[in-house]
């Protein structure tokens, strides 16, 4: 059976490392997006890295992330120390639920379109 649109869009965050994982917020997009300005790596090696900063950023203790995304070195070590304690299982969840959410955020994107003969030449009427 096939979830609807409005099913995904509101179904429950999965448990990684033993815990419910944060939602995919903004918050969590302008963090991945200093994080991968702060990396200098290839193309072919981005992919890993944006999967493994969403996952410390949705997952691991939010102290430690608050603490760890405001300064380069102390996020990659601790991004790494917190890679290290999950297990192939939580990676493997954590991976899908990044696939899930990006497809869904790609999905539930709106175009608006200006109303038509708003681009006419036509002047407003004066203020009474």
């Amino acid at each position: 059976m096939t979830e609807t649109l409005n099913e995904r869009l509101y179904q429950e965050e999965p448990v990684i490392g033993g815990v419910k994982v944060r939602s995919y917020s903004n918050g969590v997009k302008l963090k991945l997006a200093r994080i991968l300005r702060w990396l200098d790596i290839d193309e072919a090696d981005k992919n890993e890295e944006l999967l493994f900063a969403f996952i410390y950023l949705i997952a691991a203790p939010i102290e430690r992330v608050s603490i760890n995304t405001l300064n380069k070195s102390a996020y990659l070590v601790d991004k790494d120390r917190f890679m290290e304690s999950l297990s192939p299982e939580d990676l493997k969840i954590a991976a899908e639920w990044f696939i899930e959410v990006t497809n869904l955020e790609k999905e539930t994107q709106i175009e608006v379109e200006p109303k038509p003969g708003s681009a006419s030449k036509e002047t407003p009427p004066p203020n009474s």
